[in-house]
């Protein structure tokens, strides 16, 4: 159901509690037992938010034994309890719309300096893990592939090779070129939380 819709029946059914009061016989009215299974069933759909006045409906009760006096006074009280509980959940609803309809928590995922991906690479005959493999090494990798490769025309080789170096030679970057490999696979896009 609608949150919109779902505001508008449960002020409706609300507005019927004045009226309710003044049947006489209480919990036994075929109408209030009618009124009393729409509101839990609206109350139910309304999720998290209505679970207050949900048992606040849940705990009153159908059938009391004992002095009329008493059991009228105990279903003006419940009634009014409902009321109350009914205006506060149509109110937080309208301010704060219904937690199950939207995603309202960030993921709590590890921060992506804390990522790391976990496995073996086989190089050559050697299986090494990728907590042994630093950014840099990669990197040298990368300028050895460029020198080889026949993919790439000398000019494309050159601007790949000379923006590596760049990186490769630079001081102030050797602290972050000696992280590992995990911490580098452990930023790969796919995995990434949207």
């Amino acid at each position: 159901m609608e949150t919109k819709n779902l505001i508008t029946e449960l002020k409706a059914l609300t507005e019927e509690i004045p009226a309710l009061m003044k049947i006489q016989e209480g919990f036994h009215n075929p109408h209030i037992k009618a009124w009393k299974t729409k509101v839990e069933e609206l109350l139910q759909e309304g999720g998290t938010t209505c679970r207050k006045p949900l048992d606040i409906l849940k705990r009153m009760r159908n059938h009391l034994g004992g002095d009329d006096f008493v059991n009228r006074q105990t279903f003006l009280n419940q009634l009014e309890a409902l009321q109350r509980g009914l205006k506060e959940s149509i109110h937080t609803i309208e301010v704060f719309g219904r937690p199950e309809k939207k995603n309202t928590l960030p993921s709590w995922g590890k921060p992506k300096s804390q990522q790391r991906a976990v496995g073996h690479l086989m190089v050559g005959d050697e299986e090494v893990s990728t907590d042994n493999i630093t950014i840099h090494e990669v990197l040298d990798c990368l300028v050895s592939l460029a020198e080889d490769s026949n993919d790439l025309t000398q000019e494309m080789r050159q601007t790949l090779i000379g923006g590596l170096r760049i990186i490769l030679d630079d001081d102030l970057l050797q602290p972050f070129l000696t992280r590992k490999l995990d911490t580098l696979l452990g930023h790969w896009p796919e995995f990434q939380v949207k």
